[in-house]
């Protein structure tokens, strides 16, 4: 008895300390996921202005290329000024263009380490709900066993008290049949108190003693079960947390596809431009 009383004493503190650790697992994860929301938003924003900003390239970019149409035109009466002006309006749009490629380049790179954390979220959380299960199993395997010690202590103090009184009713009939034997009676009693005593003792160290010990794992148990308890709730908000991620994980993939698209935009800004340049110098070249 006193074995098994050590032995679940010390699962119960296992499973208070796996408890404990999946616990600051389930925190570790719901920060992680909180970080990985901020900078998806933040890169949701990145994306969002693209459009607008190759408009306006898109705009200055028409507008040299006027200019330096107008400035071929006119050949050689074009004045130096005006050849300078454009070649620093030209260097000015090659320079922002340069920028926003940087960007368009940070905001992908970004939103690949965003769909590698996604999965590594989604996998852990996998992983808790498992060790949650298991968790969970142990914990109603030790809530049975120690319900079938109880119940089987609870038995033996009833079988102890059934022989008790047996013991005594043999004693009283033999009381009657030797009742002419005064020193047999006499003895006979002083083996019924000591027997009396004896089954008393048994019966306080066999309810007592044990049942306190039940006591405590009982107590150690239902504190285990409402922690437990908590790790489920905060799993739950883990999960809803997590759902919320599989939703963002369509953004993510509509903000790599508008990347996609952005860069495209961005590679025929850069050959229209490059186009200029030439042109320009062409125009230097004729004057």
């Amino acid at each position: 008895m006193e074995s098994d009383v050590y032995t679940e004493v010390r699962e119960l503190v296992s499973l208070k300390q796996e408890q404990q650790a999946f616990k600051e697992a389930a925190d570790s994860e719901r920060l992680a996921l909180q970080a990985l929301t901020k900078k998806l938003l933040q890169s949701e924003e990145s994306t969002a202005r693209l459009p607008e900003e190759i408009r306006r390239l898109e705009e200055e970019l028409h507008q040299l290329k006027a200019e330096s149409h107008r400035l071929e035109e006119e050949g050689p009466s074009s004045t130096p000024d005006a050849l300078d002006a454009l070649q620093e309006k030209s260097q000015g749009l090659d320079s922002r263009l340069q920028n926003l490629e940087d960007e368009v380049h940070s905001v992908q790179v970004a939103s690949a380490r965003q769909s590698d954390s996604l999965e590594s979220l989604l996998f852990k959380n996998q992983e808790h709900e498992q060790r949650l299960a298991v968790l969970q199993g142990r914990l109603e395997g030790l809530g049975s066993s120690s319900e079938a010690d109880k119940d089987s202590l609870a038995g033996t103090v009833r079988s102890l008290g059934e022989a008790q009184l047996a013991l005594y009713g043999d004693v009283e009939e033999l009381k009657r049949s030797v009742g002419e034997l005064p020193s047999t009676v006499e003895s006979l009693q002083k083996v019924q108190a000591q027997v009396h005593r004896l089954l008393s003792q048994d019966q306080a160290q066999a309810a007592h003693l044990p049942s306190q010990d039940f006591l405590d794992r009982l107590s150690s148990l239902d504190n285990l079960k409402s922690s437990v308890s908590q790790v489920e709730s905060d799993l739950k908000m883990l999960r809803t947390a997590v759902d919320s991620l599989v939703a963002y994980s369509v953004k993510i993939e509509t903000n790599e596809n508008n990347l996609e698209s952005a860069k495209g935009l961005l590679d025929d800004l850069r050959n229209d431009l490059d186009s200029l340049f030439v042109k320009v110098e062409k125009i230097h070249e004729k004057i």
